[in-house]
């Protein structure tokens, strides 16, 4: 009974592989998903071999409200620098005057990994949505190879 309450939990919150259908019918990788905490939004980040990444932002299993298609090098991608207690890295997903920067934090003395969707428009922050704990999929450290910049 414990499996099936678990596996029934993790599809009404749409995280995992039901949200990676927004990926598509193509080869695709996980950069960054999550379920977003207090929403029934998650974001989800994939590369596509050879074709770049993709942002989706929506409700698992209805029509995304936000999907771009991007080049390597129009991303921002910010490795940790080595310092500090937590190790982290964050990939900016540009728009217009928007900037959407998923990014992935791990405290090295409390032990504990956490993940945020920050989005800009131009220098101001207009959004702060912090990953629902237990959720969180990233593949953003030492990313130097995919991203350019």
């Amino acid at each position: 009974m414990g499996r099936l309450a678990g596996l029934i939990v993790v599809l009404l919150l749409g995280t995992g592989p039901a949200f990676a259908d927004y990926c598509g019918e193509r080869e695709a990788s996980t950069i960054f998903s999550c379920a977003i905490e207090g929403s029934s939004r998650s974001v989800h980040v994939c590369r596509h071999e050879g074709d770049g990444i993709q942002y989706v932002y929506g409700r698992p299993g209805a029509e995304p409200e936000l999907v771009l298609n991007r080049r390597p090098q129009e991303l921002i991608y910010t490795p940790w620098n080595g310092v500090g207690r937590a190790i982290w890295a964050s990939l900016g997903i540009p728009n217009g005057e928007y900037l959407y920067e998923v990014s992935f934090s791990y405290d090295k003395f409390d032990q504990v990994e956490s993940g945020t969707l920050l989005v800009f428009r131009r220098t101001d922050i207009v959004a702060t949505l912090t990953c629902r704990p237990g959720t969180l999929v990233h593949d953003l450290s030492d990313r130097a190879d995919l991203f350019p910049n």
